[in-house]
């Protein structure tokens, strides 16, 4: 009985033996596959490797979604990853300057050339995205620069999921003249450029108007093409949001002469109101909307959305208009996100095409909607009948006849003449995908566009992404945004940033992350170099100050020799702790402020401070918006102090440096407040 006990004990160990076996070859061999000869002979305690280029761009893709979680991979699980420092060498080849990124267009180029001509239809889009505009010195082109505002420019496949930023740049307004050297980049390229989304800011309604796009012009001619026209549309989620906001505001009035303001939303929600209810999205704070959450789609969306229409025909069943006009716009939205061949829960939703009667009932019902429709004027409180008559700008005159049972109420506001830049942007975006569908499917071949990919989705999401990097600080300087937009470009697969106002449809990898992988970041700077010649020599014999710039100047010239004395140990000692000299020798402010610690600053090195400062402030004038600021001022200092200490002459030019970005700094914080203040006053004496 013992011995058959024994038997079986030991064929179960060796049947479990046989399967370590297996899982340990299994793991083995996974171990093999995930890492690669480098990291596995980091693994192997190793401490000097060659990383090669894969590596480089898989630990440059973890680093692009987040810094701390790089560094936790690394040094807390011991994942053997590059270290920082090198990523940041490699990553610096690529330098990324402001303008028309030419290395990117040029692997464009070459991963079209794989590519048929459907796959290589790509659609513009160009947003603004707010910058630190405090004073800062950029360390490529060595300049002090105040940016309040970047550019950038997207291109994204029609056909073909593929997207990448090709031009940014700091306060730099979208031109005609920066758009079509951007169309004609991509063309010459090989990538035919069909369409051009934006919002309608002020400056794009510009762009506009240069181009003639209105009510009965949705396009202009392709500038490396005048046989093929290119496409305008406006950011279909943004005039939603504005929409919103009028509605809200200031309330809308249809060519029936029904009103749907603020008051109607309200009924809705009051309708809607309690803990069983048929719309539990539908909720007061969709219509108390203010600040950035006026900025986000998701409560315009649920606000106008079929749940409310649905829920407008039983609490309004006289005012069919209120339902048709939130249908309506609910249902266009749907045309125009569209982000799938066929979705089989909404036709709407799906391709445009693939259910183009239902599809074009809805745009062209949007676009009779929006041109026959007035939003109220603001601050106007004219008795207003709905019986009276409305002006159109391009119609003839709208008269009501079918409201009778309305016709006694009077609203006290006056409907605009013209129509709002919101409408005029349905307008266009209507007919210009109704003419973009056409020519792409009789020259191309195109049997459905996927209208999601004319909207702003995936630049959102890189401002997201790029906002992101900074964990708190949502808001880089300039040369933060450029560093931040590299790392983008070049860290392989992109995730779109969760719980923000993009979907996770905007994921995917840029085509620039074969930048490293082909070894083609060997690319020039394309900053403006400081080639201007340095003004003649200044001679000056008297550098005279007041006496708080005195004590202020004996406290720079103390603060210098103690960093000379940190830095430059070999160099003789420029001043004496106040700790050994009498009471008569310690300048006054120091002998105040120190507790024998500080240093007092003998006459050279004050002497040299006076003359540096005294050339520093005139050379300013001419140095401030120039490059290569620090190498022009220590050429000044150089060659009108010969003699000097190089040492000396840098580390004043730093310090000083640093002291008048501080100071252009405080003046224009100074300057917001007083501008605040006067509009305070303003408004105060208004009401």
């Amino acid at each position: 009985m013992k011995i058959k006990e024994l038997k079986t004990t030991i064929k179960n160990l060796r049947h479990r033996l046989k399967i370590n076996t297996i899982q340990t070859k299994t793991r083995k061999t996974k171990k093999s596959s995930m890492f690669s000869p480098a990291q596995k002979k980091k693994l192997a305690g190793q401490k000097r490797v060659n990383w090669k280029t894969n590596d480089i761009v898989k630990a440059l893709s973890l680093r692009s979604v987040n810094q701390k979680a790089y560094e936790t991979a690394r040094l807390q699980y011991n994942l053997p990853l590059p270290a920082p420092r090198t990523l940041r060498r490699w990553v610096h080849r690529f330098t990324c300057s402001p303008g028309l990124l030419h290395d990117v267009i040029e692997i464009m180029r070459d991963y079209g050339s794989d590519l048929d001509i459907m796959s290589r239809l790509c659609a513009l889009s160009f947003d603004e995205m707010s910058s630190d505009s405090r004073f800062i010195v950029d360390p490529v082109s060595d300049k002090i620069v105040s940016h309040s505002k970047v550019q950038l420019v997207m291109a994204r496949g029609i056909c073909e999921k593929w997207k990448q930023p090709i031009f940014y740049d700091f306060d730099a307004p979208m031109t005609t003249e920066i758009l079509e050297s951007i169309i004609i980049a991509l063309e010459s390229a090989g990538f035919p450029v069909v369409s051009v989304t934006c919002d309608l800011g002020g400056e794009n309604r510009s762009i506009w108007k240069k181009y003639g796009i209105g009510l009965n012009k949705s396009w202009f001619l392709n500038p490396f093409d005048k046989t093929r026209r290119i496409y305008m549309f406006a950011d279909i989620p943004h005039m939603l949001k504005l929409i919103r906001n009028h509605l809200l505001d200031d309330g809308f009035i249809t060519n029936n002469g029904t009103v749907i303001d603020r008051r109607v939303f309200q009924t809705l929600v009051n309708s809607a109101a309690g803990e069983l209810t048929v719309c539990p999205k539908l909720t007061h704070h969709l219509i108390e909307v203010t600040g950035a959450e006026r900025m986000r789609v998701r409560p315009a969306a649920q606000l106008l959305s079929h749940h409310s229409a649905t829920l407008a025909r039983k609490v309004f069943p006289f005012e069919p208009e209120i339902a048709q006009f939130i249908q309506t716009m609910n249902d266009s939205f749907d045309v125009f996100n569209s982000r799938v061949p066929v979705d089989g829960k909404n036709p709407l939703s799906s391709g445009f095409g693939f259910q183009l009667e239902e599809q074009t009932r809805v745009l062209l019902q949007l676009k009779e909607m929006m041109l026959t429709g007035r939003f109220f004027m603001k601050g106007k409180s004219t008795t207003y009948s709905t019986e009276e008559t409305i002006n159109d700008e391009v119609e003839e005159e709208v008269q009501d006849n079918n409201l009778a049972a309305n016709s006694s109420r009077v609203d006290h506001r006056r409907p605009r003449n013209s129509l709002l830049p919101c409408q005029i942007g349905y307008i266009v975006s209507v007919n210009s995908l109704f003419g973009l569908y056409e020519d792409l499917k009789n020259v191309y071949g195109v049997s459905y566009i996927l209208c999601s990919r004319l909207l702003q989705d995936s630049l959102e999401s890189l401002f997201s992404r790029i906002r992101g990097f900074g964990g708190q600080n949502t808001n880089p300087t300039p040369p933060e945004f450029r560093y931040r937009l590299r790392l983008v470009l070049l860290g392989g697969q992109v995730r779109a940033p969760q719980g923000m106002n993009v979907l996770s449809h905007c994921s995917s990898s840029y085509i620039s992350t074969e930048l490293l992988e082909r070894n083609k970041i060997n690319c020039t700077v394309n900053t403006l170099a400081d080639t201007s010649v340095i003004p003649p020599k200044m001679t000056r014999k008297n550098f005279q100050v007041t006496p708080q710039t005195e004590d202020a100047l004996t406290y720079l010239a103390g603060y210098l020799a103690w960093k000379l004395k940190r830095k430059c140990p070999t160099l003789k000692s420029y001043g004496q702790p106040t700790a050994t000299l009498p009471a008569k020798e310690v300048p006054n402010w120091i002998h105040s402020l120190s507790r024998g610690g500080l240093l007092a600053p003998d006459a050279y090195i004050l002497e040299a401070v006076k003359k540096c400062n005294a050339i520093f402030e005139a050379s300013m004038k001419d140095f401030l918006q120039r490059s290569n600021l620090h190498s022009n001022l220590i050429t000044r200092l150089e060659s009108e102090i010969p003699g000097l200490e190089k040492q000396i002459i840098n580390e004043f030019v730093k310090i000083r440096i640093k002291i008048r970005i501080k100071a252009l700094n405080n003046g224009r914080t100074n300057s917001m407040i007083n501008r605040r203040k006067a509009k305070q006053f303003l408004h105060s004496t208004k009401s």
